[in-house]
């Protein structure tokens, strides 16, 4: 039988666990697994292998890989090593210094910084992304609407995304810096900014938006307010 914790500050040992409550500062020791970790406060270890990670409000350092079944709630996660999980759901900020993979869907109000790319069947993000490269089925970037952020000038979650690399079947997005995109189809708003477009059905832009660069035997179709790009 797994061993429920609750703990307000020190240091968990290695071992297996069901549930653990962390309030306050904690220090992680190696191998230890849990079914389910709730974070309020600030937690460090080498690495998290388990269930399901809870955040209310806290703060996760890894030295090493994260790899749980499913990440939710609001808070603060550090990865210096890989970050893998099957479902994210979650509010706050990510950075993770190698690859981010969720293997089914990825939705993250905040922002993400992936310095190794990020993988998932379906990607929403709705705030602020720097990755290297983003690969799903679908991907939907779009900052963080708020008039307060805008009134602090604030652009942590409502400046643009950056991405050197997008691989989707389709990717909507506002706000986005891209080296090149290769989707089926693409709505672009809001001041999109892309050097380099490859798709196959369709790609829509609106009049703030711009590609540099089409692939070959693409034809313009011009509406109003936006413009359709379609494969001849």
């Amino acid at each position: 039988m797994n061993l429920n914790l609750t703990s307000f500050g020190g240091i968990i040992r290695s071992g297996v666990y069901g549930h653990l409550i962390l309030n306050g500062v904690h220090t992680i020791e190696g191998g230890v697994r849990f079914k389910r970790l709730t974070v309020n406060g600030q937690v460090r270890g080498p690495q998290y292998v388990g269930g399901h990670i809870v955040f209310v409000s806290g703060e996760l350092i890894s030295d090493g890989d994260v790899q749980v079944r499913r990440i939710s709630g609001h808070g603060r996660m550090l990865v210096m090593g890989r970050l893998r999980c099957e479902l994210l759901d979650f509010t706050g900020e990510i950075k993770t210094a190698r690859t981010l993979h969720c293997m089914q869907r990825m939705n993250l109000h905040g922002s993400l910084n992936a310095s190794g790319g990020v993988t998932a069947d379906h990607i929403e993000i709705c705030g602020v992304a720097e990755a290297t490269m983003m690969h799903s089925r679908i991907t939907a970037i779009a900052p963080f609407e708020s008039k307060l952020f805008k009134r602090l000038r604030t652009r942590a979650y409502y400046g643009p995304s950056r991405v050197r690399t997008i691989h989707s079947g389709r990717l909507t997005a506002r706000k986005l810096v891209c080296s090149h995109i290769r989707v089926d189809s693409a709505t672009l708003l809001d001041g999109c900014r892309i050097e380099y477009a490859e798709f196959q059905d369709e790609l829509e832009l609106d009049r703030s938006s711009s590609v540099a660069l089409f692939t070959d035997h693409s034809q313009r179709t011009f509406g109003s307010p936006s413009e359709r790009v379609r494969q001849a």
